[in-house]
C-alpha cells in the first residue's frame, strides 16, 4: 500500500464529499482505488459501490496516519542524557510496576 500526500488530500475530498450525502465520482474513486489498495476494480456508478470504495480509502489513509505517526514517535526518542538518570528512570518504573501489583492483590 503506497499513499502519497496528494492521494490523502483527494481521499479526504472524497469523505467529505461522502459525508455532506454527496456521490463522488466513480472513476476517480474507483482509479484512486485501484492505485492506494493494489484492486482491479471497474469504474462503477452505483452509490453503494462507491461508498464502500471511499470508506476502504479512508480506512487505508486512517491506517497510514497511524503507522507514520507511530513512526514518528520512535524516532523521537530520546536517550537519558546520563547514568544517573537512567537508573533513577528505572528505580521509578520498577516501584510503579510493584505499586500495581500490590494494588491487584488488594
Amino acid at each position: 500500500m503506497t499513499i502519497t500526500n496528494e492521494d490523502l488530500e483527494l481521499i479526504r475530498k472524497f469523505q467529505a464529499i461522502r459525508d455532506k450525502g454527496y456521490y463522488c465520482d466513480g472513476k476517480q474513486v474507483t482509479d484512486l482505488h485501484n492505485k492506494v489498495l493494489g484492486t482491479r476494480l471497474n469504474p462503477t456508478n452505483c452509490g453503494s459501490c462507491i461508498r464502500q470504495r471511499i470508506n476502504a480509502l479512508v480506512a487505508a489513509a486512517d491506517k497510514f496516519e497511524r503507522m507514520m505517526k507511530v513512526q514518528n514517535e520512535e524516532e523521537k526518542v530520546e536517550e537519558p542524557k546520563d547514568k544517573d538518570a537512567l537508573v533513577k528512570e528505572r528505580l521509578a518504573k520498577a516501584r510503579q510496576a510493584k505499586k500495581a501489583k500490590k494494588d491487584l492483590e488488594n
